[in-house]
């Protein structure tokens, strides 16, 4: 068994006892299961309701949005950026082959997935280098706040001054951390290098999860057990399921997402809290602070162990 902190091991003290409820199948049938088709899988992940959660076990992915260092306007320049543009914006060429059609990292299928990144650089480079010009291509900048709308040809997606990041684009969660935040200020968006977060599917949950609420993720693997407190600070593609942060990943065991590839194939468990909102803005103490409470809703960490064994996935 893993070494926990010692909050943890206070926890596992408070609800130590395997009772027969425990020991039972995980909760209730949800009605409904969520389709991942992850990497062009077709998987379906069943959701259960447990004492007000909602939860399912799947794969979990490195979402780096909201980290300064997620994107650069050269690329991932000698492996210095997170990720690459094409994971950032979606492109609508004004002419070419795919004139008129929006192409993003995940869409459409009928063109491969070279081809709609390498169409997402052309039209992004040639916007660049003519000081973000509107020409050629609409742009939407799906990761990267804007300072402003496109205004004389040109468009004005922020870019960060001074400091370590100097130059990198300004990364932004669908969450905000701070009211009224300003776009171009990094402390506006959650940081995924330091803030637990998950990514909320783009249908079933949406309307059931909304962002800020609060979710308790179990991971088992081999002798050692992890549990996080994090929030839902993101939206996904409506049928892709399982991803988290940087920091998230650190917290369950797999130090190896800090490049932001590298996630964890299976075997995690995500409890959401409908409605259990966090409060902003969010550190990751405040967040771990509230893991009690949340194994406390759920019936103990022997619930918890216990769903993460039959909940399916």
């Amino acid at each position: 068994m893993k070494t926990f902190g010692s909050s943890f091991m206070a926890v596992l003290a408070a609800f130590g006892s395997v009772s027969a409820t425990a020991r039972a199948a995980c909760g209730t049938d949800a009605g409904f299961s969520l389709t991942d088709k992850t990497d062009g899988g077709n998987k379906v992940r069943p959701a259960r309701l447990l004492n007000g959660a909602i939860l399912f076990t799947s794969q979990l992915r490195v979402d780096i949005d909201g980290a300064p260092n997620a994107y650069h306007p050269l690329g991932r320049i000698d492996g210095k950026a997170l990720e690459t543009i094409c994971n950032g914006i979606a492109v609508t060429p004004h002419s070419g082959k795919h004139a008129g059609v929006k192409v993003t990292a995940e869409e459409p299928d009928t063109i491969d997935a070279e081809d709609r990144c390498q169409t997402i650089l052309d039209f992004f480079r040639a916007s660049r280098d003519d000081h973000y010009s509107t020409q050629g291509a609409d742009i939407k900048w799906i990761a990267i706040p804007v300072e402003k709308p496109p205004a004389d040809g040109h468009y004005f997606p922020c870019l960060q001054k001074g400091g370590p990041t100097d130059g990198y684009f300004v990364s932004q969660t669908a969450l905000e951390n701070v009211e009224k935040g300003k776009p171009c200020d990094t402390s506006t968006w959650i940081n995924s290098l330091t803030i637990p977060y998950v990514v909320l599917p783009g249908s079933k949950l949406g309307d059931k999860v909304g962002l800020g609420d609060l979710a308790l993720i179990y991971r088992r693997e081999g002798g050692a057990e992890y549990v996080a407190v994090a929030l839902a600070a993101d939206v996904g593609p409506a049928e892709e399921v399982g991803e988290g942060s940087i920091a998230l990943h650190r917290r369950l065991g797999n130090p190896a997402a800090s490049g932001g590839k590298s996630g964890i194939d299976s075997g995690v468990t995500v409890f959401f809290f409908p409605g259990r909102r966090a409060t902003l803005p969010v550190s990751d103490d405040w967040l771990q602070a509230q893991q009690q409470a949340l194994l406390h809703q759920l019936g103990g960490i022997d619930q918890v162990r216990a769903c993460a064994g039959n909940s399916g996935g």
